[in-house]
């Protein structure tokens, strides 16, 4: 267990090598586009990842193969990621680490976010929780390119996380 945090909430193994196993996994060995994480049980944990369903495996497999895991990144993964966070994730705070792609005149990028969503409708006391544990999970996590902390649905947005990070890299 990883107990460098800030609340004394520590990051579970097993999230943390979902993480490096299957998210940021070295060169092109990655099969998750995103993961979803909460602290269940005073522990943080693994509780979504994308993709999950036979289909969107399948899916990113195609795109994969296809050459086209980045043109089409916001219809096949950025879609469902905005959706399930409406369903799922709404009043609710939690980490997201999202494998965000995206076609610039100079060739293909990809940037390794952590999202702290503190919903502004999340009680005070979740939103604490998340807030002071957030330092230490984000220091178990090796390899984040951008940490946003987006408050309401419009900041997750596609094209208000591009909008973010074009003004980190200037």
């Amino acid at each position: 267990q990883n107990s460098a945090m800030t609340t004394g909430i520590p990051t579970s193994d097993a999230a943390i090598e979902l993480y490096s196993g299957r998210l940021a996994a070295p060169g092109d060995s990655a099969t998750l586009d995103f993961a979803i994480f909460q602290i269940v049980n005073e522990e943080i944990v693994a509780v979504a990842e994308f993709p999950s369903s036979e289909e969107d495996i399948t899916a990113r497999a195609d795109a994969k193969a296809a050459g086209e895991l980045f043109s089409g990144y916001q219809e096949r993964v950025h879609t469902a990621f905005c959706d399930l966070m409406a369903e799922e994730y709404k009043t609710t705070p939690c980490y997201v680490v999202i494998n965000f792609r995206y076609e610039t005149p100079d060739g293909d990028r990809s940037k390794m976010c952590l999202l702290k969503w503190a919903p502004d409708k999340a009680s005070v006391r979740a939103k604490m929780r998340i807030a002071g544990s957030y330092g230490g999970f984000a220091g178990s996590l090796a390899g984040i390119n951008a940490k946003l902390n987006p408050t309401v649905m419009g900041d997750i947005d596609y094209d208000n996380i591009l909008a973010e990070l074009k003004s980190m890299s200037k």
